[in-house]
């Protein structure tokens, strides 16, 4: 076996290394509610440790790791040395996310979501509880957790806000319609795509008779076997019968 042989340290000026760099100013055009970054200056840069150990060091110490491998690498607290402050709570909002977590700010998010939420109610056609499971096949509602927010008969809707809420909360008006998605089966498209590996303009040589021929049976196909999702629609309003909530 070899003998040991520590690795060989090295001391890097930075000066030395950014001397040019040293004699220019970084610009930073700040927006409101920006400001220059305390850990890293404003440089959008950090040196970060990179400690190592090696396995065969006879000086060894369990989860120890004695040597470096020193960097320059980008800031972990902003993004190029800026910043993002609170208007509301006047803190950091830390690096990676949008908004700040504080009760001000989480307040004006809900007061901006419920105004949204009311102008879409206000500009919405309202129907009776009877469209549901006739106009509408299915609706939709935030306050319905399961299926993705999607129900087929209030006594599911019912069951759901009874078993997860009291008599003091409050409670919506309206859930929202919905519109059918249908499963879509296209021959040209099928025919475009599978030709797509053959020789040049192969798609042409189908006729129109052909195409016509397996669109046909894409259509029979899909009355048997087509599948139907749903995508609420906003533009109509369903008026929830709480009247015929025997939990009430």
């Amino acid at each position: 076996m070899s003998e040991f042989k520590k690795p060989t340290r090295v001391q890097i000026s930075i000066n030395k290394a950014f001397k040019e760099l040293l004699n220019r100013d970084l610009v930073k055009d700040l927006h409101d509610n920006e400001e220059i970054c305390p850990i890293c200056g404003g440089t959008g840069l950090e040196i970060i440790n990179n400690p190592y150990g090696l396995s065969d060091d006879p000086n060894k110490i369990a989860g120890v790791f004695p040597y470096k491998h020193m960097s320059i690498t980008f800031c972990r607290n902003c993004y190029n040395g800026v910043i993002r402050i609170c208007p509301d709570c006047g803190q950091q909002i830390p690096r990676g996310f949008l908004e700040c977590s504080c009760e001000a700010a989480r307040q004006k998010r809900e007061e901006k979501k419920l105004e949204i939420y009311l102008e879409k109610l206000h500009n919405a056609e309202h129907h009776s509880p009877s469209v549901l499971g006739a106009e509408f096949k299915c609706a939709y509602s935030d306050d319905y957790d399961k299926n993705e927010g999607y129900f087929f008969n209030w006594e599911d809707f019912f069951d759901y806000w009874n078993n997860n809420h009291t008599s003091t909360d409050e409670r919506p008006e309206y859930v929202w319609g919905t519109q059918e998605i249908h499963m879509r089966l296209n021959a040209n498209d099928v025919i475009d795509k599978a030709c797509e590996d053959l020789y040049e303009e192969a798609e042409y040589d189908i006729s129109d008779n052909a195409r016509e021929e397996m669109q046909t049976y894409f259509n029979k196909w899909l009355s048997k076997n087509g599948l139907t999702a749903y995508t609420y629609d906003d533009s109509h309003a369903i008026r929830i019968p709480w009247e015929e909530n025997e939990n009430e």
